[in-house]
């Protein structure tokens, strides 16, 4: 088409006002198609959460304050016993979500359950951390890790007097930072006490009940500002059975002419090593007897032989 095509063409006003409605109905149905193409895709997103707190660390205060923030509308509730009881949280622009709450001394894992308004539910947000409040009239505080926490290696920065108290099969029991001095530490488990004193780097391993199994592994990682940085470690190893050590070419019997062999000295024993035949020794003495006999024979030969010359 031409121009010159149109130039005897004529439009009057309600020609135009018609142009003009298709222009803004197209117009119109493009902005809903791309509001809808929008839509599709936010739907399909699940919101995005960040943890303002709690964080993961050890609380020294009952009061903890749990906080989320979202990067679009939506909703959030959160759980310390895994989703078997969500409890609500407040929030005043629908993005932020702030609930403050009262806990005692143990450890804690904090699950955040958040919605879009889509429906989107972002399940994926945890963090651990602990409750440790001192007893009235005491300064130093006592620590309870749950059994998973310890077996993963749990992480105590103590202070001289601080306690770090855990289960093992089914019983309690307390380790204790009795002292430090310098790069060294004394420590003590109990129930059934046992002191241990360890350097930087040092790893112990201590059976806490007597069964014949290593139960607790403990590390000390550093001593920094008057505090003693320990990896706690609940472990299931067989103690191995204890040898005596044998010292060579140190041989003894015994009345009952049992052959044992060892190094005598205060707070030594000694081992058996097998029983020694009276037949056995009569046939070694006769043995020597003749040997003498052989050897002087040869020595007289000489000498008579010398002689003669």
């Amino acid at each position: 088409m031409t121009v010159g095509a149109l130039s005897n063409v004529s439009f009057n006003s309600s020609d135009l006002d018609i142009a003009t409605d298709a222009v803004k109905d197209i117009s119109a149905a493009l902005n809903g198609l791309v509001a809808l193409t929008d839509q599709a895709v936010t739907d399909g997103q699940v919101p995005t959460v960040t943890v303002n707190s709690p964080v993961a660390t050890i609380y020294t205060t009952d009061s903890v304050v749990f906080s989320v923030t979202l990067n679009e509308n939506g909703s959030c509730v959160y759980s310390t016993t895994s989703g078997s009881a969500n409890l609500s949280m407040d929030s005043s622009d629908d993005l932020t979500f702030t609930k403050s709450l009262s806990l005692s001394n143990t450890a804690y894992v904090v699950n955040y359950y958040c919605n879009d308004t889509a429906g989107n539910l972002n399940v994926s947000e945890s963090v651990s951390f602990s409750v440790s409040v001192a007893s009235p009239g005491s300064s130093t505080p006592a620590y309870s890790p749950g059994s998973s926490e310890l077996g993963n290696g749990y992480k105590a920065n103590l202070r001289k007097g601080s306690e770090v108290k855990f289960d093992i099969s089914g019983e309690r029991h307390t380790f204790r930072l009795d002292s430090i001095k310098g790069d060294r530490v004394n420590i003590t488990i109990s129930s059934d006490a046992i002191t241990v004193e360890m350097g930087v780097g040092d790893e112990e391993k201590v059976d806490v009940n007597a069964d014949g199994y290593y139960d607790l592994d403990i590390v000390l990682t550093e001593i920094k500002s008057s505090k003693g940085y320990f990896v706690l470690t609940s472990i299931h190893e067989k103690i191995s059975e204890y040898v005596a050590p044998v010292v060579e070419g140190v041989e003894d019997v015994t009345e009952d002419g049992s052959s044992v062999v060892g190094e005598a000295g205060e707070g030594s024993e000694y081992t058996p090593v097998g029983d020694v035949d009276e037949e056995d020794v009569g046939k070694t003495n006769w043995g020597l007897w003749i040997a003498l006999v052989v050897i002087l024979l040869v020595v007289a030969v000489l000498v008579g032989k010398k002689v003669k010359k």
